[in-house]
């Protein structure tokens, strides 16, 4: 922009010195026209009787009278053409003598002369003329100096407002710039407002704009930090959960283990009574260490990324299955993976544990969980079907999508814990769903995860 108003300063500048140059002209033209008119008073008679003498007498008489215009050559001719007389002052006087008319102006070469001339008319009758060159130098070296100051001036002058539109620019495009970055730095998830400091006048275009978009940064905080914990909320509902679970099944052998106990203390006389209730003892505390181990490899996680394994999805079996018996749903697990699986087991074993709880909750008494894992390719596929009636749209729209859709309810089934986790792991979510056959999910996970 300010390359164009810079260009644009200097095209108006040569149309001035342009318009300056056509002045100068008219003016040497106005000036030689008034000397020749002079000697054409005192040389009109001299040219009629066409005597040579008298007109190079009164041609010399002018030239000298005439000392305010400096005069290179003079001549006189008569109606015919003929040179009457020609007289010539300076040796650098223009050679190219141009023809008679009844009116002359031309500048001679180099700039530095004009020739003017015109008729010398007695009784509407033209009986001769009159030409001169004269000198223009000191007019010439005038509007020469006058164009180059013109020029600087206009040069220092448009180099002087370029620089002061590209402050007033670079000043008025600063809070686009610091709005862009905030931009991007929003899309890369970095959701801070901009200090109350840097914005502009609350009056101005820029001023609105910029708290419109701190105000849709806190909207969009705030929604994060609520989305984030209501996800804890059912993360600690699904645990809370779970727990339940674990206390029922660690229950029911410490039942058994207190009839061992009791057993032990009428009848441990007898060898036989008292290994069959030490071992049920024994069986008991394994089956409990089992629940509990399974729990905390869950929900605590161990040091660093830790792989999956088969004995991870035995521990899910072992959690679930409490939880189905007590819902009369029957269970049915097949897994067809390697030992060791290259995803990170922790998140995996909270998704499918979510997922799992539901689908038992969903499931009327009598009904089936079918719970199938898989490699194929270089992705691990989990599926888990029931035979509800059926997940609502939106929340189905939700894992698919891996974002909250409008119509999710604010506390859902782990859902939103489900959601971001499968977005750690790079995973997709596929749901089909129908009130009549339950509900079909399947997860898949890419391996290699970092």
């Amino acid at each position: 922009m300010a390359a164009f108003f810079l260009a644009g300063m200097i095209g108006t500048s040569h149309v001035a010195l342009l318009s300056m140059l056509t002045e100068l002209e008219r003016q040497v033209e106005r000036v030689g026209a008034v000397y020749v008119d002079a000697i054409s008073i005192m040389a009109a008679p001299h040219i009629l009787a066409k005597d040579r003498q008298a007109v190079y007498y009164a041609l010399d008489r002018a030239m000298r009278l005439a000392r305010s215009v400096h005069k290179h050559q003079v001549l006189a001719l008569d109606a015919e053409g003929n040179v009457l007389a020609h007289i010539v002052r300076d040796a650098d006087a223009d050679p190219d003598i141009p023809r008679p008319a009844n009116s002359l102006f031309r500048m001679g070469a180099g700039g530095e002369s004009a020739w003017v001339g015109e008729a010398v008319w007695i009784d509407g009758d033209v009986i001769g003329y009159l030409m001169t060159e004269i000198d223009i130098s000191d007019i010439r070296a005038h509007h020469t100096w006058l164009r180059w100051t013109v020029m600087v001036v206009d040069l220092v002058i448009g180099v002087f407002c370029a620089l002061l539109g590209f402050a007033l620019m670079h000043r008025m495009l600063t809070p686009i710039r610091v709005l862009t970055d905030r931009l991007t730095a929003f899309g890369h998830g970095d959701v801070r407002v901009m200090p109350a400091e840097e914005l502009p006048p609350a009056s101005t275009e820029f001023g609105r704009l910029m708290r419109s978009f701190n105000g849709m940064a806190a909207a969009v905080r705030d929604r994060e930090r609520l989305a984030a914990d209501m996800a804890a909320h059912d993360r600690s509902a699904a645990l809370g959960k779970l727990a339940a679970t674990v206390a029922h099944e660690v229950r029911n052998p410490l039942a058994g283990m207190s009839n061992a106990v009791a057993t032990i203390r009428r009848f441990g006389d007898s060898p036989t009574v008292r290994d069959q209730s030490l071992s049920l003892l024994e069986r008991g505390l394994e089956s409990i260490g089992d629940v509990v181990q399974a729990t905390l490899s869950t929900h605590r996680g161990g040091p660093g990324q830790r792989v999956l394994t088969a004995a991870d999805l035995e521990d899910l079996r072992l959690l679930v299955a409490p939880e189905a018996r007590r819902r009369g749903v029957v269970l049915e697990w097949t897994v067809a993976v390697p030992d060791t699986a290259d995803v990170r087991a922790t998140e995996l074993r909270q998704i499918l544990l979510n997922l799992l709880l539901n689908a038992c909750a969903t499931t009327p008494a009598g009904g089936t969980v079918r719970f199938t894992a898989e490699r194929g390719g270089d992705a691990l596929s989990f599926s888990i079907e029931d035979q509800g009636g059926g997940m609502p749209p939106e929340v189905a729209r939700s894992l698919e999508r891996q974002e909250e859709d409008p119509g999710l309810p604010p506390k859902g089934l782990g859902t939103r814990v489900v959601m971001h986790l499968v977005r750690e792991l790079s995973g997709k979510v596929s749901v089909a769903s129908s009130p009549d056959t339950g509900t079909r999910i399947t997860l898949t996970i890419p391996l290699n995860q970092e």
